[in-house]
C-alpha cells in the first residue's frame, strides 16, 4: 500500500494518479493526525509524507513512524534547501527526501518496477 499525506489537493491527487495507472493501491490522507488514527503502516508499506502539513507537521509525523519496531519506508516531500533538512535529521535518522516542484520521475524510484 502506497499512503501519501499531504495537504495540498492537487499534489496528492496527481500523486496518487501517477501510482494508480501503474496499478498500485494508493490511499490518502491530509494531515498527521486522520493517518495516525487511521492506519497502522506495515514494513511493507510505502508512505509519503509532505513535511509542512498543519497540525502534526510532517516532521513530528515521520518522528513517530521511525520509531516503530518495523518503520514503513518513509519518503518526505519538501522544497526545504538541504541544509535545513541536515539540522532537522540527524545524520542516520534522515528519511529519504523528494524534492519539489515533484517529479514524476523522483517519485517512481520508491515504488516496486
Amino acid at each position: 500500500m502506497i499512503y501519501v499525506i499531504e495537504d495540498d489537493p492537487s499534489v496528492r491527487d496527481a500523486i496518487c494518479c501517477l501510482f494508480e495507472e501503474l496499478g498500485l493501491r494508493t490511499k490518502t490522507y491530509i494531515d498527521g493526525e486522520s493517518f495516525l488514527e487511521g492506519v497502522s503502516p506495515k514494513q511493507s508499506d510505502i508512505v509519503f509524507v509532505d513535511l509542512a502539513l498543519p497540525g502534526m507537521n510532517g516532521i513530528d509525523l515521520i518522528r513517530r513512524l521511525s520509531a516503530v519496531t518495523y518503520p514503513p519506508q518513509i519518503v518526505a516531500m519538501t522544497g526545504l534547501p538541504r541544509r535545513d533538512l541536515d539540522q532537522i535529521f540527524p545524520a542516520g535518522n534522515k528519511p529519504c527526501i523528494v524534492r519539489k516542484p515533484l517529479e514524476e520521475k523522483s517519485l517512481l524510484q520508491f515504488v516496486p518496477a
